[in-house]
């Protein structure tokens, strides 16, 4: 009995040392605003010590590198980028746990969770910090950090109020879809944006003159609310008769730098690592792929594009 006790003893001091240690790590990199917070965050990455075979010597050594050497952030895959320099490959496995951990303690809010990628970022980036409203702050750059799934979404048009307009706009014009499910099933749609209807409204536009298409995405993008000049847009859209895809990319950069101005000047998507992309105005969205829409027309939610 006393050698078991004496067992657990040993288990709880050992634990206790690895916490305080990890505690110290988040003082001086300013993480976690309480210190209940931090107690929730150091319980965190006590798990990943522990999973990774850590020893307290090897957190100081990580902890030293970082001081002694700038850890800087790049495009491509940032598991390469760490192996180059830790040249230690338990290091590298540590963050790898690190970086798909969602501490509450990092939330700002019940309404804004921690993300996969800030503890990894902040532990890397000792100098960076958390806003009030945001992701990050580094060198005074306030940076969003975003995962696999990426939505960009309108600031203000909904599903609804999308189908309203596009109704008043096209319908007794162009012939449109019949939905086969959901809520709209059997009625008629103009789901213009949709990849799956590329072809069939690309001949219902052709039927058009090419005056009537400028009408048309003039009256459309105006009741979108998107900025710039609707005519010079509306006639790239339909030079051709309709390209589906300069319409998408035409929504997706108004979204992006209205999204941009109210909430970040950098946007990170950090995927799962191993293809990093950083957007950082309207001719970095060349990086990304417009993959899926968000246009429920039958729903009250913004509607968006999901990127990659």
């Amino acid at each position: 009995m006393l050698e078991t006790a004496h067992k657990k003893y040993k288990i709880m001091n050992c634990t206790d040392k690895y916490l305080e240690k990890i505690e110290e790590w988040l003082v001086k990199n300013n993480i976690g605003t309480t210190n209940e917070k931090k107690n929730d965050i150091s319980w965190s990455i006590y798990r990943a010590v522990h999973e990774n075979k850590i020893k307290l010597s090897d957190i100081e050594s990580i902890i030293t590198h970082i001081d002694n050497t700038e850890f800087e952030l790049n495009e491509g895959n940032i598991w390469e980028n760490l192996t180059d320099y830790f040249k230690n490959d338990k290091y590298v496995n540590f963050f790898r746990t690190i970086f798909g951990l969602t501490p509450c303690g990092l939330s700002t809010s019940p309404n804004a969770m921690c993300g996969k990628g800030e503890l990894f970022y902040r532990l890397l980036r000792p100098k960076s910090s958390q806003p009030s409203r945001g992701d990050i702050v580094d060198n005074s750059i306030k940076k969003e950090l975003k995962g696999e799934e990426i939505r960009i979404s309108s600031n203000n048009i909904t599903g609804k109020q999308y189908k309203n307009i596009i109704d008043k706009i096209f319908k007794g014009t162009i012939e449109g879809n019949t939905p086969k499910k959901g809520g709209l099933k059997d009625t008629v749609c103009f789901e213009i944006e949709k990849i799956q209807y590329k072809e069939k409204y690309e001949t219902e536009f052709m039927k058009l003159p090419i005056d009537k298409r400028l009408e048309l995405f003039s009256n459309l993008l105006t009741q979108l609310n998107i900025d710039g000049n609707v005519l010079y847009l509306s006639e790239l859209i339909v030079e051709t008769g309709f390209d589906q895809e300069k319409y998408q990319r035409i929504l997706l950069e108004d979204w992006f730098i209205k999204y941009k101005k109210d909430n970040f000047d950098e946007l990170i998507i950090l995927g799962n690592g191993n293809n990093i992309k950083i957007i950082k105005d309207i001719s970095d969205l060349n990086k990304l792929e417009i993959y899926a829409d968000y246009f429920r027309i039958n729903q009250n939610g913004l509607i968006g594009w999901y990127v990659k």
